[in-house]
C-alpha cells in the first residue's frame, strides 16, 4: 500500500514546498523582473484564485483516481517547469495560475484517497497527510534560502520531483468509486471551514509581523519552525485522538484552545509570545482534516465534498489577511490579531457543538 501511496505523497510534498518557498524566492522575483507591490500581490493571490477553480472543476471532471493525478500532477510538474525558465511577468503569472489549478485538482484527491486507505484510522491517515504538508514547510524555506541567487533551479527541482511522481504512478494509485449523488447537508461545516482558515491564515501571514516587533526576527522565524513542527504532531496526535474520541469533540477541544491562545495576544505578555505561538501550530493546523473528515462521512460523494470544504477554507483566507490590513489604520495589531483569529476559531468550536451531526 504505501507503494501505492508514494506518488500521492511526494506530489502533495511537491505543492508544499512550492507553498512555502514561494514567500522566500519573491524578494528576488521582484528584483529580477522589476514588479511593483501590486504586481506582486497578484502573484499570490492569482495563485489561490485558480486553486479555488481547480477545486470546483473536481466536479465537472468525471475522471477515475488515476486520470485525476495524471492531470494535476502533470499540470503542477508543467508549471514549475515553466515557473523556473519565465522570462517576464506575464510567463511567471501563467505558472503560477497553472500551478493553483493543478494543486485544486489535486489536494481534495489527496485527501480523499488518504481517508480511503483505512476504514478505521482515517484520522491518523490524514494526519499523515498533514504531516507531508509541514514537511514542505520545514525544508521548501530553508532550500529556498540556501539557493536564493539560482531560485531557478529550485523550482525546477520541484517540477521534476512531481514529474518522479507521475513515473512512478503507472505503477498504480489507489483507486476510489465516483457517485453521483451531491454533497447536501455541510452547510454548518463549510461554514466553519471558512472561519477557521480566516483565522488560520491569519495567524500564518500576519503574527509573523506583529511578532517582529516584540522580538528578534531570528526568533520569530524559530517560532513558526516550531509552529509547523508541533503541526505536524498535533495533526497526528488530533486525527489519532478522533479515531478514538469522535471528530466532533477533539474539533471543539482544538478549536477552543486555538481561540484562548489567539486571544491572548490581546494581552501582549512577551515573554510568552514564543511559547504561545508555537502551541498555536499543534492546536490550530488539525482543524483541516478534522472538518474534511467530518464532511466525508456524512456523504456519500467524499471527493466532491473534500473539494466543496476546501474550497470554503480558501476563500476565507482569501480575505482574511485583506479584511485585517484594511482595519489596521484604526485598530492596533495586537487587537485585530486577538479577535480576527480567537473569535472564528471559538464561532467554528461554537457551531459543530450546538448543532446536531447531521446539520
Amino acid at each position: 500500500m504505501f507503494l501505492n501511496l508514494l506518488p500521492l505523497l511526494l506530489s502533495f510534498l511537491t505543492f508544499s514546498l512550492f507553498r512555502f518557498s514561494l514567500g522566500i524566492a519573491t524578494p528576488r522575483i521582484i528584483v529580477e523582473l522589476s514588479l511593483n507591490p501590486i504586481q506582486t500581490g497578484f502573484i499570490f493571490s492569482s495563485n489561490l484564485i485558480s486553486m479555488v477553480l481547480g477545486m470546483v472543476l473536481i466536479n465537472k471532471l468525471r475522471l477515475n483516481s488515476s486520470k485525476l493525478f495524471l492531470l494535476s500532477s502533470g499540470i503542477i510538474s508543467f508549471s514549475l517547469i515553466l515557473l523556473s525558465f519565465s522570462w517576464d511577468y506575464l510567463s511567471l503569472i501563467l505558472s503560477v495560475v497553472l500551478m493553483g489549478l493543478g494543486s485544486g485538482l489535486l489536494n481534495p484527491l489527496f485527501f480523499f484517497l488518504m481517508s480511503e486507505v483505512s476504514q478505521s484510522k482515517k484520522g491518523l491517515m490524514l494526519g499523515i497527510g498533514n504531516v507531508i504538508y509541514s514537511l514542505g514547510g520545514v525544508l521548501g524555506p530553508p532550500m529556498m534560502a540556501f539557493t536564493l541567487d539560482r531560485w531557478r533551479y529550485t523550482f525546477l527541482s520541484y517540477g521534476l520531483l512531481a514529474l518522479i511522481s507521475i513515473i512512478l504512478s503507472f505503477k498504480g494509485i489507489p483507486s476510489f468509486k465516483r457517485s453521483s449523488h451531491k454533497a447536501k447537508g455541510i452547510f454548518i461545516l463549510n461554514v466553519c471551514m471558512f472561519f477557521s482558515n480566516f483565522s488560520f491564515v491569519i495567524l500564518i501571514s500576519w503574527v509573523p509581523v506583529f511578532l517582529s516587533h516584540m522580538m528578534d526576527i531570528s526568533l520569530v522565524g524559530l517560532s513558526f519552525l516550531f509552529f509547523s513542527l508541533l503541526g505536524a504532531i498535533g495533526s497526528l496526535t488530533m486525527g489519532i485522538l478522533s479515531d478514538k474520541w469522535g471528530r466532533e469533540n477533539v474539533f471543539i477541544l482544538s478549536n477552543l484552545i486555538s481561540s484562548l491562545l489567539s486571544f491572548l495576544y490581546l494581552a501582549k505578555v512577551k515573554e510568552f509570545l514564543f511559547l504561545q505561538t508555537s502551541l498555536l501550530g499543534f492546536f490550530s493546523v488539525p482543524f483541516w482534516i478534522l472538518l474534511t473528515l467530518m464532511a466525508q462521512e456524512r456523504v456519500e460523494e467524499k471527493l466532491s465534498v473534500t473539494a466543496l470544504i476546501q474550497t470554503s477554507a480558501l476563500l476565507g483566507g482569501l480575505i482574511s489577511p485583506l479584511i485585517l490590513g484594511l482595519l489596521l489604520p484604526y485598530i492596533n495589531m495586537e487587537t485585530l490579531i486577538g479577535l480576527l483569529v480567537g473569535l472564528p476559531f471559538f464561532l467554528s468550536a461554537l457551531l459543530i457543538k450546538i448543532k446536531p451531526s447531521s446539520s
